[in-house]
């Protein structure tokens, strides 16, 4: 490893930051990290050198193989590794006060998840969870139409790429929708049903879920990522309105019953969101709570969370999965 940048020479107030992972999304963290004034990129760790070495050679940031050399130099780690390499960084991170933003989802099993959130909380030390759309400013628009949703519709689909096959799509695509539903519900999750199947991966590639809420708001969520188009939506219905929400276009359409008199009209409005970038938002969030000890918008326990929703939607495929083998339609 090239020797650590000299901590002497950082900038006053400054969040000593390592990034360990950087795929394809993990160097467009590292590159935004890079450019932010309050943050001195410390280290890159990667196992693969070449990919990770050139990132770092042109960021004019130190490179290591080996993500424990940057551990106890650095102030806090952003965590973009395979997911399930997440667990081990992340705890070792932790384990020394280390303040930490991880990719989700934010483990593999609810058990780990769960010894990341007391890991950081016996330290004191940050814990955030990369859901990014949290931070886009079509969901948060969202939140103040959606206040009592009694059924809610999402798909969210996407051509075939081999980043995120290590896990299912439930783990890598579908937990997004599980974050935003449960935040907008806001009551236990009861029961789930589940069905879907690995088609180009030996993961799920593509699935339907089924989730009813303590309160009684069922929400359906279709993920799949073998699409032949891309398309991200969200249908709220509560009652006297129902909202339709795109977030490739970033817009609403919010359609009500009207109040007038005599038989009821609708009414309909549409909202276009301002474009914003989310994930500069996410880390700007991240770091802020680093400067300040603020807690994140996105927490450990809430991505723990949802972890827990995407498991509970795992186990039932393989419910489903076990009824197919008896079948004989897969092997």
């Amino acid at each position: 490893m090239s020797d650590l940048r000299d901590q002497t020479g950082l900038s006053a107030g400054s969040v000593r930051l390592a990034i360990v992972g950087v795929g394809r999304f993990g160097r467009i963290h590292a590159m935004k990290l890079a450019q932010m004034p309050e943050v001195d990129l410390i280290g890159i760790a990667d196992i693969d050198r070449d990919r990770g070495g050139e990132l770092a050679h042109g960021l004019s940031v130190p490179f290591t193989h080996d993500y424990r050399d940057l551990i106890g130099h650095s102030q806090a780690a952003v965590i973009t590794a395979t997911t399930s390499a997440h667990h081990d960084i992340a705890a070792a991170f932790l384990e020394t006060g280390s303040d930490v933003f991880i990719e989700k989802p934010m483990a593999t099993t609810a058990v780990e998840a769960e010894d990341l959130v007391q890991k950081a909380r016996k330290t004191g030390a940050i814990l955030q969870v990369g859901h990014i759309e949290r931070f886009g400013t079509l969901f948060k628009r969202i939140r103040q139409y959606a206040d009592r949703p009694l059924y809610i519709e999402t798909v969210r689909i996407a051509p075939f790429g081999l980043r995120g096959t290590d896990v299912s799509v439930v783990l890598d695509v579908m937990i997004h929708d599980l974050d935003l539903v449960i935040g907008l519900v806001a009551a236990p999750l009861e029961e789930v049903s589940a069905i879907g199947a690995p088609i180009f991966s030996e993961n799920d590639d593509i699935a339907s879920a089924r989730l009813t809420f303590a309160n009684g708001c069922v929400a359906n969520l279709t993920a799949s990522r073998i699409s032949m188009k891309r398309e991200r939506r969200m249908r709220i219905f509560q009652q006297d309105h129902f909202l339709s929400a795109d977030f490739d276009a970033n817009s609403i359409r919010v359609i009500r019953k009207s109040a007038g008199a005599g038989s009821p009209g609708i009414d309909t409005e549409d909202f276009q969101a301002p474009r914003s970038d989310p994930l500069q938002l996410e880390l700007d969030n991240f770091i802020h709570c680093v400067r300040t000890r603020e807690r994140p918008l996105v927490s450990g326990e809430e991505g723990r969370d949802a972890l827990i929703a995407a498991i509970m939607v795992t186990d039932t495929l393989k419910a489903h999965h076990d009824r197919l083998r008896r079948s004989g339609l897969v092997v």
